[in-house]
């Protein structure tokens, strides 16, 4: 079985099924975007230790609400 990248995990599952799919994954971004926007600081702190910057996380989160407007 070949492994699916993101890109098109994310993209048979807005193609597939019905429209609440997409309707679905376009509101999980929104609100997730803006918890981590809005707690900026604490996120940053919570992800000190990760392997992911906490400051990237932040910056994706705002680059997504960005897009919205």
């Amino acid at each position: 079985m070949k492994h699916k990248s993101n890109v098109e995990k994310v993209t048979e599952y807005m193609e597939s099924g019905s429209g609440m799919n997409q309707a679905f994954l376009m509101e999980a971004l929104d609100r997730y975007a803006k918890q981590i926007a809005a707690n900026e600081a604490e996120v940053i702190k919570k992800m000190d230790k990760s392997f992911i910057s906490g400051e990237a996380w932040v910056q994706s989160a705002k680059q997504w609400l960005k897009m919205e407007k």
